[in-house]
């Protein structure tokens, strides 16, 4: 698959970011990282920006990339099952999702749980700082939040990430063990037990 979408030349793999997420909803910052491609393009020609997913955006964000000069290094592939999720998250240089909060419609990012997704397949997060996003993405520490609406802040992150493989790949593996430490479904389970056994007679 990594080959198919010219992700991998000759056993390497390029450096890219992916989205996955619905189309459909205008929050989720896709607009923002497309718009940071032409510096991180600057910085290293190799990076690629992978948004997986359906819906009425798909057409703004392919006319954003070409308007930008980006459009070969913008793959939008569509929604993927969970074989090729796997796949795409486990390869990754970073999960991104700069999502901002928006008031007509109320938007927003109530926990995210992409961001758990990606910790599981041992890869960081880029996200926005906007609702409940820090409860998914510790900073410095599984992942790096910026200012959702930041142009220069969220390239500055990328660029860190982008540089630093290994910094990306430690930020990665704490996210790993965070997010199997308190958030798998066995941990839910726990955690409900404990509250119904501490109520119950």
């Amino acid at each position: 698959m990594l080959r198919r979408l010219g992700l991998l030349t000759n056993s390497e793999i390029a450096p890219y970011f992916i989205t996955v997420a619905r189309l459909s909803e205008p929050h989720k910052g896709q607009d923002m990282i497309i718009r940071a491609m032409p510096s991180l393009l600057r910085h290293d020609p190799r990076v690629r920006y992978v948004i997986a997913g359906e819906g009425p955006l798909k057409a703004s964000f392919s006319a954003l990339a070409a308007r930008l000069g980006v459009g070969h290094a913008v793959r939008l592939v569509g929604p993927v099952d969970e074989a090729a999720k796997a796949v795409l998250l486990r390869s990754c240089r970073a999960f991104v999702m700069v999502s901002r909060e928006i008031r007509r419609p109320a938007l927003f990012e109530g926990f995210g749980i992409a961001y758990l997704e990606a910790a599981l397949a041992g890869r960081p997060s880029l996200a926005g700082r906007s609702g409940g996003t820090a409860d998914a993405v510790v900073h410095e520490e599984t992942g790096l939040l910026v200012h959702p609406l930041s142009l220069p802040e969220t390239t500055q992150a990328a660029l860190r990430l982008l540089d630093d493989a290994d910094y990306a790949d430690r930020l990665g593996w704490q996210a790993r063990d965070r997010a199997r430490a308190g958030f798998t479904w066995e941990h839910a389970i726990a955690r409900m037990e404990g509250c119904l056994e501490s109520v119950l007679p």
